[in-house]
């Protein structure tokens, strides 16, 4: 199984609240994806540089690398995003990491809810004692 987290941002208009409101919607969409396994999306104000902004993290997990592949490699932006899931989101970087041990899936919450992100190494054949 694979992590995928893709890092954007949405228009400045977007309203990261309705994010709630359209649950049921990209509930009903992702479950037409083939092989993605479960999709939490998370989105938060911010000021920084180029003005106020949305910032935003979809976070999928996958039951296999090429049925991601099939559904991300060609113009995922508009594609994949845009008309499958109608997530106006402007990506700026998508990261991967290979699910070690036990698989998960994560149910969207009925009311908003807070995501930390945190990133750890491991070494070369150390991924057990990480888990």
């Amino acid at each position: 199984m694979i992590l995928r987290i893709v890092f954007g941002r949405f228009p400045p208009d977007f309203d990261a609240k309705a994010l709630v409101d359209v649950r049921g919607r990209l509930a009903r969409a992702a479950r037409d994806v083939p092989g993605l396994e479960s999709m939490i999306v998370g989105a938060r104000h911010a000021d920084e540089g180029a003005g106020p902004h949305v910032e935003a993290a979809i976070v999928t997990v996958w039951t296999d690398v090429s049925l991601m592949a099939r559904a991300t490699d060609v113009a995922e932006q508009d594609r994949f995003l845009g008309t499958r899931l109608q997530l106006p989101l402007e990506v700026e970087e998508a990261v991967h990491y290979e699910i070690v041990g036990r698989t998960f899936a994560a149910l969207p919450p009925d009311r908003a809810a807070y995501l930390r992100v945190l990133t750890v190494r491991s070494r070369p054949n150390e991924e057990a004692r990480l888990i």
